[in-house]
């Protein structure tokens, strides 16, 4: 079972439909996040590869659409977690949540408390580039 980390929450100016299926195709992410140097489609869903040291230098992420949200299931060579996208249509915009979830059993060295509001922030910033990006679709 896996409990969430936390949720940041951004206005698009595009529609709903438009953000769901840009999100829907993890190939999209090379345009919103720069962290990411290579995503390749695998036999289990897609492989991505970070530019640059993080907590997860690789990742191998399935990407789901189901009851009206996205979801990224990341399994990386450090850590697992869930990115669940949902979209609230606000007519012409789209009210988008992120939410990371953890699993319970995470490992215990890693310090989660001291994390997460550099983990939060992080998100957050790419969350605000998803959403500019999404307004030039």
């Amino acid at each position: 079972m896996n409990k969430p980390l936390f949720t940041n929450v951004v206005t698009v100016n595009q529609k709903k439909e438009v953000v769901e299926t840009f999100l829907g195709d993890l190939k999209n992410i090379l345009k919103w996040n720069d962290e990411i140097a290579v995503v390749a489609e695998v036999e289990e869903g897609f492989k991505i590869e970070r530019v640059s040291q993080s907590l997860n230098d690789s990742e191998l992420v399935k990407v789901e659409h189901k009851d009206n949200k996205i979801y990224y299931h990341s399994k990386g060579n450090r850590l697992n977690y869930d990115v669940i996208f949902e979209c609230t249509s606000l007519g012409d915009k789209t009210e988008l949540s992120e939410t990371v979830y953890l699993p319970e059993n995470v490992d215990s060295h890693l310090p989660i408390s001291i994390l997460k509001p550099i983990v939060k922030h992080a998100f957050g910033s790419k969350l605000y580039i998803l959403a500019k990006t999404l307004e030039t679709v």
